[in-house]
Protein backbone atom coordinates (compact mmCIF):
# COMPACT_ATOMS: atom_id res chain seq x y z
CA UNK A 1 0.00 0.00 0.00
CA UNK A 2 1.21 3.57 -0.64
CA UNK A 3 1.12 6.46 1.43
CA UNK A 4 0.48 10.08 -0.17
CA UNK A 5 4.26 10.80 0.02
CA UNK A 6 4.80 7.83 -2.04
CA UNK A 7 2.44 8.15 -4.44
CA UNK A 8 3.41 11.99 -5.01
CA UNK A 9 6.99 10.82 -5.35
CA UNK A 10 5.69 8.21 -7.63
CA UNK A 11 3.83 10.44 -9.86
CA UNK A 12 7.01 13.22 -10.46
CA UNK A 13 8.99 10.01 -11.48
CA UNK A 14 6.64 8.90 -14.11
CA UNK A 15 6.79 11.91 -16.08
CA UNK A 16 3.28 11.38 -17.83
CA UNK A 17 0.35 13.41 -18.60
CA UNK A 18 -1.83 12.24 -15.60
CA UNK A 19 1.02 11.88 -13.61
CA UNK A 20 1.39 15.63 -13.52
CA UNK A 21 -2.45 16.29 -13.60
CA UNK A 22 -2.70 14.24 -10.06
CA UNK A 23 0.26 16.18 -9.11
CA UNK A 24 -1.18 19.43 -9.09
CA UNK A 25 -4.34 18.32 -7.93
CA UNK A 26 -2.21 17.25 -4.78
CA UNK A 27 -0.47 20.80 -4.57
CA UNK A 28 -3.50 22.65 -5.10
CA UNK A 29 -5.06 20.53 -2.33
CA UNK A 30 -1.86 21.36 0.35
CA UNK A 31 -2.58 24.88 -0.84
CA UNK A 32 -6.54 25.00 0.27
CA UNK A 33 -5.93 22.78 3.31
CA UNK A 34 -2.95 25.42 4.06
CA UNK A 35 -5.67 28.44 3.44
CA UNK A 36 -7.89 26.79 5.65
CA UNK A 37 -5.34 25.96 8.78
CA UNK A 38 -4.37 29.77 8.20
CA UNK A 39 -7.52 31.19 8.03
CA UNK A 40 -8.86 29.01 11.39
CA UNK A 41 -6.00 30.16 13.39
CA UNK A 42 -6.54 33.82 12.12
CA UNK A 43 -10.24 33.55 13.50
CA UNK A 44 -8.92 31.50 16.80
CA UNK A 45 -6.31 34.23 17.47
CA UNK A 46 -9.12 36.78 17.03
CA UNK A 47 -11.27 35.38 19.50
CA UNK A 48 -8.51 34.70 21.83
CA UNK A 49 -7.76 38.27 21.68
CA UNK A 50 -11.47 39.26 22.23
CA UNK A 51 -11.18 37.16 25.23
CA UNK A 52 -8.08 38.42 26.49
CA UNK A 53 -9.40 41.70 25.98
CA UNK A 54 -12.56 41.24 27.60
CA UNK A 55 -10.59 39.67 30.92
CA UNK A 56 -8.41 42.79 31.17
CA UNK A 57 -11.67 44.86 31.29
CA UNK A 58 -13.03 42.60 33.77
CA UNK A 59 -10.56 42.78 35.78
CA UNK A 60 -9.95 46.51 35.68
CA UNK A 61 -13.71 46.62 36.91
CA UNK A 62 -13.10 44.47 39.64
CA UNK A 63 -9.91 46.25 40.87
CA UNK A 64 -11.96 49.54 40.38
CA UNK A 65 -14.59 48.15 42.44
CA UNK A 66 -11.99 47.04 45.24
CA UNK A 67 -10.82 50.75 45.33
CA UNK A 68 -13.85 52.49 45.23
CA UNK A 69 -15.24 49.81 48.28
CA UNK A 70 -12.15 50.25 50.62
CA UNK A 71 -12.20 54.18 49.93
CA UNK A 72 -16.28 54.14 50.73
CA UNK A 73 -15.20 51.73 54.01
CA UNK A 74 -12.56 54.38 55.06
CA UNK A 75 -15.18 57.08 54.55
CA UNK A 76 -17.84 55.19 56.52
CA UNK A 77 -15.19 54.46 59.42
CA UNK A 78 -14.43 58.50 59.56
CA UNK A 79 -18.05 59.11 59.56
CA UNK A 80 -19.07 57.04 62.59
CA UNK A 81 -15.94 58.17 64.51
CA UNK A 82 -16.50 61.76 64.10
CA UNK A 83 -20.05 60.63 65.41
CA UNK A 84 -18.95 59.04 68.59
CA UNK A 85 -17.26 62.24 69.54
CA UNK A 86 -19.26 65.16 69.82
CA UNK A 87 -18.82 69.02 70.19
CA UNK A 88 -16.55 69.30 74.02
CA UNK A 89 -15.92 65.51 74.30
CA UNK A 90 -11.56 65.22 74.84
CA UNK A 91 -10.60 62.51 72.26
CA UNK A 92 -7.12 61.53 71.01
CA UNK A 93 -7.29 60.52 67.40
CA UNK A 94 -4.77 59.17 64.18
CA UNK A 95 -4.99 59.48 61.19
CA UNK A 96 -3.68 58.54 57.86
CA UNK A 97 -1.82 60.98 55.05
CA UNK A 98 -1.50 58.84 51.81
CA UNK A 99 1.93 60.58 50.59
CA UNK A 100 1.32 60.11 47.04
CA UNK A 101 1.61 63.53 45.50
CA UNK A 102 3.97 64.88 48.64
CA UNK A 103 7.38 64.74 48.21
CA UNK A 104 10.26 64.53 45.43
CA UNK A 105 10.34 61.56 43.27
CA UNK A 106 13.02 58.80 44.11
CA UNK A 107 13.46 60.47 47.91
CA UNK A 108 12.46 58.73 50.85
CA UNK A 109 9.07 59.89 51.08
CA UNK A 110 7.74 59.73 48.22
CA UNK A 111 4.83 57.04 48.23
CA UNK A 112 5.19 56.61 52.11
CA UNK A 113 1.68 57.17 54.25
CA UNK A 114 2.44 59.82 56.96
CA UNK A 115 0.92 59.47 60.54
CA UNK A 116 -1.07 62.55 61.93
CA UNK A 117 -2.28 62.35 65.33
CA UNK A 118 -3.35 64.62 68.05
CA UNK A 119 -6.11 65.83 70.60
CA UNK A 120 -9.05 67.87 70.09
CA UNK A 121 -12.35 68.66 72.32
CA UNK A 122 -13.82 69.05 68.61
CA UNK A 123 -12.90 66.43 66.08
CA UNK A 124 -15.74 67.21 63.62
CA UNK A 125 -13.78 70.78 62.75
CA UNK A 126 -10.37 69.25 63.85
CA UNK A 127 -10.65 66.69 60.98
CA UNK A 128 -12.40 69.47 58.24
CA UNK A 129 -8.89 71.26 58.96
CA UNK A 130 -6.69 68.21 58.61
CA UNK A 131 -8.87 67.46 55.04
CA UNK A 132 -8.04 71.18 54.20
CA UNK A 133 -4.22 70.87 54.79
CA UNK A 134 -3.50 67.68 53.67
CA UNK A 135 -5.98 66.81 50.79
CA UNK A 136 -5.67 62.71 51.36
CA UNK A 137 -6.04 62.57 55.35
CA UNK A 138 -8.06 59.92 56.65
CA UNK A 139 -9.40 59.60 59.90
CA UNK A 140 -8.48 55.95 61.08
CA UNK A 141 -8.98 56.04 65.08
CA UNK A 142 -10.44 58.02 67.96
CA UNK A 143 -9.96 57.40 71.51
CA UNK A 144 -11.75 58.80 74.70
CA UNK A 145 -8.31 59.42 76.88
CA UNK A 146 -8.05 57.80 80.70
CA UNK A 147 -8.80 60.32 83.43
CA UNK A 148 -5.97 59.63 86.13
Amino acid sequence: MLNIKCFKALCLKAGTKKAGEIHDYYIKLEEIIHDAMHEESTELKLQLEHQRKIVEQKTAEIENQIIISEKEKEILLEQTLISQFPINTECIYYGKIDNKTLGKINSKMCNENLIKFGQSNNLTERIKCHKKNFINFRLVAAFTPLKI
